[in-house]
């Protein structure tokens, strides 16, 4: 970069970081301009070298107070520390990490680094584990309030008041309630099958039915109530069978078969197991016995199921075990996606958009992309002539929400993922509103890396070692088919990769309870309704096939009491909706009744109305013709009369 009278040391440092890229610079206490490396077990070499306008050489930069260095800076020594992975050794295993936060060694325990012992590399330390019965003990009780609570809810319904003859509930005397009451109240009472005596029952470990209440041989609450000492000592004594008394679970008569997973339509019991085949994982080999590289190689490794790609540069003079170690190393690595533009515009982040050409007040500049996840998003800057080019950079970050820093390198724009692993960022700029002088051109990765750009990606699922005959072998840690690792050797042939030895990998295959199964990797799972096994899903890890094994399945007292909930509960075929569908249809019904009664009654109404006005109109006729005859009676009875 070019030194000006308003060059800041945070330019400089925001320069170091734009150019040497996953870096983080900064000025220490006593002035001198430290960069650390935020990738794990790589080494950073940073040389800064001054220069006058003539081109000589002055190691020494000197700053002003008002750029915060503290004192005067000196470039002319450079002091280079290896960044390191964490290293720990867990029962004889040597385990590293890129974090100091590990979670993946001891199952469902997190261990925090903080730092080593200096004094005694060889020091042990303890870590003990031991289960928190405390907080196993709260999720028992919160099953039994639970079901108390329901168990309420029920007697609620069937309470009925003999003095102002009010029934508890809707539901009052509803025969299908007092069903699911009646096999509540069975499933926390019944025996487990397949555990040992002692632990098959909840009344066992401490868990009973409250019966207190019992008036003239009736059990009006039948609410579940806990012995906590009881339940305390089968916890201590055995904790296995206290849990699968609980839970759903299966074991089987050959140690390969464990359980994985299963529904609420798999069935307890014991299962015939076949396996006709086992899962194998894919592998590539080298087609002969692999030499010391007499050159430079690179081997290309490309996942064929996600498509990940590691390039790994081979140093000419390297052993079988030293390739082997630096291809487990690179596949280990993740990458933080990196995009970087065609086009050196000249230009950096500090740069006044006045000084741009074409720059005009207002103009707009929009933008497109991905975000990591695939996500859309868009945006657009108004020029302001008063700003840098960094506002613009700014704003682009603010667009992808701060998953991006964005910043100009030799000119070029580059983005690059906070997050490392698979990416799709992607990002499309259209300046020609203010013209050319700020075109960035395409922005993406560069195949070849020139750039400085990089493909994101997750550590890939590939591991190397030899055969027994010497040969490179590539085995992909998944098991399955479409799981292979294809590979290209170039700058030379020691390898013996020029045309390798594939094998694909294989799902395990077989049937459960006779019926044959979909086996993905090393599972096999039952399709099948009606079928007892229906859903359950099983794991198979031998090598060699297996006739007539067993696989036993049982289901516990809290996995069946939410599959009653389940059955009360399901909001599209449950009781409760099944129940307020009914009654709902029963309105409608008394309702469409009441309307036809209505109606009904109406067209008797009007019936009867025209029956009353056509007998008042006979009325009226009658009334007219008696007058009539009245008169005419009248008129001859005068007439007699002068006879």
């Amino acid at each position: 970069m070019t030194l000006t009278a308003v060059v800041t040391v945070e330019d400089l440092l925001t320069k170091i970081d734009s150019v040497f890229g996953n870096v983080t610079s900064s000025v220490t206490t006593d002035g001198k301009i430290m960069v650390v490396d935020n990738t794990s077990g790589s080494v950073l070499d940073v040389e800064i070298a001054v220069k006058d306008n003539g081109g000589a050489a002055d190691n020494t930069l000197n700053f002003d107070d008002d750029d915060d260095l503290g004192v005067t800076g000196t470039l002319r020594s450079r002091e280079v520390v290896a960044g390191e992975d964490a290293s720990i050794v867990v029962d004889g295993v040597t385990v590293t990490d890129s974090s100091n936060t590990i979670t993946d060694v001891i199952a469902g325990v997190t261990l925090n680094l903080v730092g080593e012992d200096g004094a005694a590399e060889d020091t042990t330390i303890t870590v003990k584990v031991e289960r928190d019965l405390v907080a196993v003990k709260a999720k028992i009780t919160d099953m039994k309030d639970a079901f108390n609570t329901i168990i309420d809810y029920i007697n609620t319904q069937f309470t009925y008041d003999d003095e102002n003859e009010e029934v508890g509930g809707i539901l009052f005397g509803d025969g299908t309630l007092s069903s699911v009451k009646s096999e509540l109240i069975n499933t926390v009472t019944k025996q487990i099958t397949g555990l040992p005596s002692g632990y098959d029952y909840l009344s066992l470990i401490g868990i009973t039915l409250d019966l207190t209440d019992a008036v003239e041989g009736k059990y009006d609450s039948m609410n579940l109530a806990i012995d906590d000492d009881k339940l305390t000592d089968a916890l201590e004594t055995n904790f296995n069978d206290v849990r699968n008394l609980f839970i759903a679970y299966g074991s089987g008569s050959s140690p390969n078969l464990t359980y994985i997973s299963h529904t609420n339509d798999t069935q307890g019991g014991s299962y015939t197991v076949d396996i006709t085949q086992a899962a194998t994982q894919g592998t590539t080999t080298g087609s002969a016995a692999a030499v010391d590289l007499t050159s430079d190689e690179t081997l290309t490794i490309e996942d064929f199921a996600t498509g990940r790609v590691a390039t790994v540069s081979l140093t000419s003079g390297s052993d079988l075990d030293t390739v082997i170690n630096a291809i487990n190393s690179e596949l280990a690595r993740e990458y933080t996606q990196k995009i970087v533009g065609e086009n050196d515009t000249g230009k950096t982040s500090s740069t006044l958009f006045s000084s741009v050409t074409g720059a005009d007040e207002g103009d707009v500049i929009t933008f497109t992309g991905t975000r990591g996840n695939g996500l859309s998003v868009s945006g657009s800057y108004t020029v302001d002539r008063t700003k840098t080019i960094g506002d613009l950079l700014n704003t682009i970050e603010d667009t992808f929400e701060n998953e991006v820093t964005v910043a100009i390198s030799g000119g070029k724009i580059v983005i690059t993922d906070k997050s490392a692993g698979d990416s799709q960022l992607s990002f499309t700029i259209d300046t020609s509103s203010i013209g050319a002088d700020l075109n960035f051109g395409d922005v993406d990765v560069d195949p070849a890396g020139a750039d400085g750009s990089q493909e994101g990606r997750y550590a890939m699922t590939t591991t190397a070692s030899k055969t027994g005959s010497n040969e490179l072998l590539l085995t992909h840690n998944t098991y399955g088919t479409g799981q292979r690792a294809i590979v290209t050797e170039t700058g030379g042939t020691a390898l013996k990769l020029t045309s390798p030895v594939y094998d694909w990998g294989k799902n395990v295959a077989g049937t459960i309870n006779g019926i044959t199964a979909t086996g993905s990797g090393q599972s096999l799972t039952v399709d099948s309704d009606g079928n007892n096994a229906d859903g359950l899903s099983i794991s198979y890890t031998g090598t060699t096939t297996l006739t007539s094994a067993t696989f036993s399945f049982a289901l516990g007292v809290a996995e069946l009491l939410d599959r009653q909930l389940g059955f009360i509960t399901d909001a599209n075929d449950g009781y409760v909706t099944y129940k307020q569908t009914s009654l709902k249809n029963s309105i409608d019904s008394f309702e469409t009744q009441i309307e036809d009664m209505q109606a009904s009654l109406n067209r008797k109404m009007e019936m009867m109305i025209n029956r009353f006005v056509a007998m008042e109109l006979a009325l009226a006729k009658i009334q007219n013709q008696s007058q009539w005859l009245a008169g005419q009676i009248s008129a001859s009875l005068s007439g007699w009369a002068g006879l």
